[in-house]
């Protein structure tokens, strides 16, 4: 589960170097300097930035593994435990920080779409998922055309994240979206009956292909997790 939350976070990392990349007119292509319909007088999404960057900041400390913080006590009765609820505790704190830091993403990548079409006037042409993306979250959020107190869109954002409104949406038009996927190994049943000896440890073997399996499973659900908008 400390893999689980860490890549997570790695996840929100590259969330917002994507959004510092639409914020800075030096990587940009083109857009003005964060986001604003009038930069130098508004502060555009500079601030929606800092409050991902905060987030991401309690994610990093979150992610210092606890499976290592167990220690043996009781003279020695209580043995080295996994940690798991505390774990499981942090990770419940980094997946909520993930609904707010990929939903500013989305909402910066809004703005950007939207001053696209202002600036060149129909030379890009968006696909049908992004466009209904693009109106999902404009239900919900309106284009920054002046300068006003964000922290009502960011809860608006994340709300909609934990719904899964947007990914819904869009696999409503143009279908299912790739599945995650992972090197996982499959549990291999024998074919034919064997001894009771034999039949005992094959259960076992496959048991722990099973155990071996589930965090995998786990490690790519949540790393995929942000990868849908």
């Amino acid at each position: 589960m400390d893999m689980c939350g860490y890549s997570l976070t790695m996840v929100c990392v590259l969330s917002e170097r994507r959004m510092n990349r639409l914020n800075n007119p030096a990587l940009s292509a083109g857009l003005p300097p964060f986001l604003s319909t009038n930069p130098g007088m508004m502060s555009g999404l500079m601030l929606s930035q800092y409050t991902a960057d905060t987030q991401i900041v309690d994610q990093k400390i979150l992610s210092a593994p606890a499976s290592i913080q167990s220690i043996p006590a009781a003279a020695d009765q209580e043995d080295f435990v996994s940690m798991g609820m505390n774990t499981a505790l942090k990770n419940l704190k980094i997946l909520d920080h993930s609904y707010g830091i990929i939903g500013i993403e989305m909402m910066a990548a809004c703005q950007a779409l939207d001053l696209r079409e202002k600036l060149d006037e129909g030379k890009f042409h968006y696909g049908h998922g992004v466009q209904v993306a693009r109106e999902e979250v404009r239900k919900h959020v309106k284009f920054l055309d002046i300068d006003r107190p964000l922290h009502k869109d960011h809860t608006a954002m994340k709300a909609l994240l934990g719904k899964f409104d947007v990914l819904n949406a869009v696999e409503k038009a143009v279908g299912p979206l790739a599945q995650p996927r992972g090197n996982l190994r499959e549990v291999v049943k024998s074919p034919a009956p064997e001894p009771e000896a034999t039949k005992t440890r094959e259960r076992s073997r496959s048991r722990s292909r099973e155990r071996e399996g589930e965090p995998a499973k786990a490690f790519m659900f949540m790393f995929n997790f942000g990868s849908y908008h």
